[in-house]
């Protein structure tokens, strides 16, 4: 992490003032969906913008990948991107595999699936935009941004599939019967959202798999420690993996700052 970047999550972490934006605070700028933003002191405009140059992907994979290599050193068995648990269920899977590209096939599937639970598991990062309401704010509710978001991963993963029915499995989609596409995604249960916040903070959902992967870890990783037992070493992994992943939360926040105003200037 350079300097700018780390000067940039300091400041996503502490809430304060942009660093990287100070110098362009009230130049207009227009996304990628020809929405007009202005930059803002904190940069919250900038970093909630849809431009060109990746930043969402970027955040995204990098804390995917950090979470993959977590469970990898928990010893807590993950399967990363489980496309072909899907493709038999697609009809037209030639066609499906030829016109839709790498990237979006990879976005109609949830980023894990948990072996031993049979629980599929997607990675979403929100930035401070309307879910931060003020209201929520005034009434207490901490970490909502995340819930509200990590409550619409089932649904989106619902909308993807019945959208790979209707297109690829010839399936009417006012049907109240749902198609091969929805009943396979509806044979893991709800799909669980590790859901990432503007500041660093965690979804439930995100939160259970981190204690998940502290149990196991414990377990797995005692004795090479130097612990006598795993549940002397579980606040030692705890503290470990939280630390890794929440400087990558805010990393990924700064870097989607960065790369989203050089586009925007």
């Amino acid at each position: 992490m350079d300097n700018t970047t780390f000067r940039e999550a300091w400041s996503i972490y502490m809430g304060t003032a942009s660093p990287i934006c100070s110098k362009w605070i009230g130049t207009r700028f227009i996304d990628n969906f020809k929405r007009v933003y202005l930059v803002d002191e904190f940069g919250d405009n900038v970093a909630r913008a849809m431009m060109d140059g990746g930043g969402w992907t970027t955040r995204h994979d990098a804390f995917k990948w950090m979470l993959a290599q977590q469970a990898e050193w928990a010893m807590y068995q993950v399967r990363l991107e489980p496309n072909n648990l899907f493709l038999p269920w697609i009809k037209q899977r030639q066609q499906f595999l030829a016109t839709v590209k790498a990237r979006k096939r990879q976005g109609m599937v949830p980023d894990f699936l948990d072996v031993k639970r049979q629980t599929l598991m997607d990675v979403k990062g929100c930035a401070f935009g309307t879910r931060y309401s003020p209201a929520r704010f005034y009434q207490g509710q901490t970490c909502d941004a995340v819930r509200t978001r990590q409550v619409q991963v089932h649904t989106d993963a619902q909308r993807k599939a019945k959208d790979v029915d209707t297109k690829y499995n010839g399936w009417d989609k006012h049907s109240d019967v749902p198609g091969p596409m929805a009943q396979r995604l509806a044979d893991f249960g709800r799909v669980e959202g590790l859901v990432v916040g503007a500041h660093g903070e965690a979804s439930e959902d995100l939160i259970k798999f981190i204690r998940r992967l502290t149990d196991r870890a414990a377990q797995t990783r005692f004795r090479q420690m130097g612990f006598q037992s795993a549940r002397s070493v579980r606040s030692t992994v705890k503290q470990q993996i939280y630390l890794s992943l929440g400087v990558e939360a805010v990393r990924g926040m700064a870097r989607l700052r960065r790369a989203n105003l050089a586009s925007a200037r």
